[in-house]
């Protein structure tokens, strides 16, 4: 993959051409351009300054954040309350991963995370993510994918923006799957925003990073801004995604599991990112124990959910349902459920809500407590309560048997 600006105001290209600068990626500097290496020597760049030139580095302290308690406990929280910050709030925490919020109104800090990739899913909100090698916009419904060590800025226009997603230091990839023939499962790589490189002026305020590793934030400061690029080529990149331009095998003749819609997952399948769209149903998810911890962020408002109390289910909110105990719709909703009488009654439902698993334990955060829904974890028992109520003779009947 390689990348360049239509017009370089350091006039390189025009004098050149875009193609010789490019046909030239061979390591060795251009001119007064010099030439680097990024994702492990994996991308090369041309750049217009040396990205060395460090004026400090600043050790930031640090502080246990996670509650350790309650691994089997269920639990549901509400990131429309997450308050704004300069980068991300990590709500749950586990040995390899941690779901994260993004939110701010105008502009976030410099971040290079040595330690993880991240996938973002935004949930409303645009702007523009600036990167090592240029920058894309973004928009609501877009996953944004940052391989670890990438630089990334993110800016918001007007009314701010606020995400939810998940880091692994596993890293993630493209779930590859040839379910049908001619068809790219489960998006087409040539739809994706990739960065474009530009100019980025300099001032003061670009030229602190915050940089991770080993779990250790420090601050960076550089003589100059770090938005050098000129021109790269290579992989992993970073790129935008819109969750509309994703082809999923959706079927209507059984429910199947979530990892058929699998987007990204690591390597190891240890984490994965899974996305249930619009489709036609046929029937409500069964109850079912977890392979591995599971966060459903309801970008819509996910009728399987009703009866949870405390508006779980309601756009913005999601569950956490671990490992260890089973899980299901609520009564409520089995309740209501009818069975269509053929294939062309079944009800279309335009959902959209975004899985995030992971076979870690996971452990809510000082920051996430302020954002849980209270009481989630006993709402089967009273949705089941209230049926009892109702239908003194059992289950008999329930759901269109």
């Amino acid at each position: 993959m390689k990348k360049y600006t239509d017009e370089f105001p350091w006039r390189y290209a025009a004098a050149k051409g875009k193609e010789l600068l490019l046909q030239g990626m061979d390591g060795s500097p251009k001119g007064r351009y010099r030439a680097g290496k990024a994702a492990g020597f994996d991308i090369e760049m041309v750049l217009s300054e040396s990205p060395t030139v460090v004026k400090g580095i600043t050790l930031l302290p640090t502080q246990d954040i996670v509650s350790r308690q309650g691994a089997v406990l269920p639990r549901a929280f509400d990131i429309r309350t997450v308050p704004e910050r300069e980068s991300w709030t990590s709500l749950f925490i586990g040995q390899h991963t941690r779901i994260n919020a993004y939110v701010f109104d105008v502009g976030s800090r410099l971040i290079r995370d040595h330690d993880a990739d991240h996938v973002w899913f935004v949930y409303n909100g645009s702007g523009i993510c600036y990167t090592d090698y240029g920058n894309f916009g973004y928009r609501a419904g877009d996953f944004i994918y940052v391989p670890r060590g990438t630089l990334t800025c993110l800016t918001a226009r007007s009314g701010g923006t606020r995400m939810i997603g998940i880091e692994s230091t596993q890293g993630f990839r493209k779930r590859a799957r040839s379910v049908y023939d001619n068809i790219m499962v489960p998006y087409n790589e040539f739809v994706v925003s990739l960065p474009i490189p530009e100019y980025v002026e300099d001032s003061e305020e670009l030229r602190t990073v915050l940089v991770r590793r080993g779990g250790q934030w420090s601050e960076i400061t550089y003589a100059y801004t770090p938005f050098l690029c000129l021109a790269w080529q290579g992989t992993p990149y970073p790129f935008a995604i819109h969750s509309s331009k994703l082809n999923l095998p959706y079927v209507d003749s059984i429910h199947p599991d979530p990892s058929n819609f699998a987007v990204f997952v690591s390597p190891d399948g240890s984490a994965m990112i899974s996305v249930l769209g619009s489709r036609r149903v046929h029937s409500l998810p069964y109850d079912h124990a977890n392979p591995l911890t599971e966060v459903l962020f309801y970008a819509k408002e996910y009728d399987a959910r009703k009866g949870s109390d405390g508006g779980v289910g309601e756009s913005g909110t999601a569950t956490v349902h671990p490992m260890g105990v089973w899980h299901g719709p609520q009564m409520a909703a089995f309740e209501n459920w009818k069975k269509p009488a053929s294939p062309k009654d079944l009800p279309y439902i335009d959902d959209l809500a975004i899985m995030f698993e992971t076979a870690d334990a996971l452990f809510p955060t000082l920051d996430a407590k302020e954002t849980l829904i209270p009481g989630y974890e006993n709402s089967w028992l009273r949705s089941w309560e209230e049926y009892q109520s109702r239908h003194p003779k059992g289950m008999g009947g329930v759901g269109g048997w």
